[in-house]
């Protein structure tokens, strides 16, 4: 008999209970970055870093110290080439320059000939790619201008200069 009495205590204060779970339910969502940030132009604001847009897995590695036997690169354009880097200096200096690129603004700018993919293969033989589109990065959904993306761009030069002088010698 006791126990009904205290259930009957609490159906008075039940609509209160759920206001209050309500609200909690609100700040927990926030605290845990679930409500998404709108611009002045009321899209969504974009992440700071390339990385924060990338896998669990692809963020790992390039941030951690894991082995990268060799990365792929592709230049899909009116001329498609491809280039293997295996030298340990050159894989260390585009994972570093890809890790200091910065997101910027959400664009619907595409371009059909101007791919650049990085294909990263690691120790353990499971692959990744990073791509990008007329130097803007496509993620899964979107693509993104993007800033501090010099240095991996001088990096694709040199790669190229040094491809070329290796089949002209």
């Amino acid at each position: 008999m006791q126990l009904e009495n205290r259930n009957c205590l609490l159906l008075p204060h039940r609509p209160l209970l759920g206001l209050f779970c309500i609200i909690f339910s609100g700040l927990l969502l926030t605290a845990c970055g679930m409500a998404e940030e709108l611009s002045d132009t009321g899209k969504p604001v974009a992440p700071e870093s390339l990385m924060e847009l990338c896998s669990a897995d692809v963020r790992s590695s390039i941030e951690s110290n894991e082995e990268i036997l060799s990365i792929t690169y592709r230049h899909n354009g009116e001329a498609s080439s491809e280039y293997l880097i295996t030298d340990a200096g050159m894989i260390q200096n585009i994972r570093n320059a890809i890790s200091q690129i910065r997101i910027e603004d959400e664009t619907d700018l595409m371009s059909s000939d101007n791919d650049d993919i990085f294909i990263f293969t690691l120790k353990d033989e499971n692959q990744y790619s990073i791509s990008f589109n007329d130097h803007h990065f496509e993620s899964t959904e979107h693509i993104y201008e993007i800033s501090n993306d010099s240095d991996l761009w001088k990096l694709v030069r040199q790669i190229r200069e040094n491809q070329q002088m290796q089949s002209d010698s």
